[in-house]
């Protein structure tokens, strides 16, 4: 059994694995950076999906998400994954909560 090279044993027969459809996929996912959100006290957006967290009021850690358009291509060709989105929200509101004294 090849175990490089794209090959995989099967049933006792090797055979060829497709990865092209994973490289394309991947190819095509957006990279989401920092500077495409939005960060005020109401909340966090994502400027090219309107993705948005609005935190509950008194509560700036649990609140609404509003899923936008992310996962789906956007006119501009972009297209950016919910999980990508999501991570870098978290990680950029709990900078903004501690950078303006709302949690230790």
């Amino acid at each position: 059994m090849k175990d490089g090279g794209g090959w995989r044993q099967q049933r006792g027969l090797e055979r060829p694995m497709d990865f092209e459809p994973w490289r394309q996929e991947m190819a095509t996912r957006s990279l989401v950076l920092p500077e495409q959100f939005e960060i005020d006290d109401n909340g966090i957006t994502h400027k090219p999906t309107g993705w948005k967290f609005i935190p509950y009021p008194g509560d700036p850690i649990n609140g609404t998400v509003i899923e936008g358009a992310v996962g789906n291509r956007l006119e501009t060709g972009e297209d950016f994954r919910s999980d990508d989105v999501r991570e870098m929200a978290i990680r950029l509101w709990l900078k903004h909560l501690r950078d303006t004294k709302k949690i230790p």
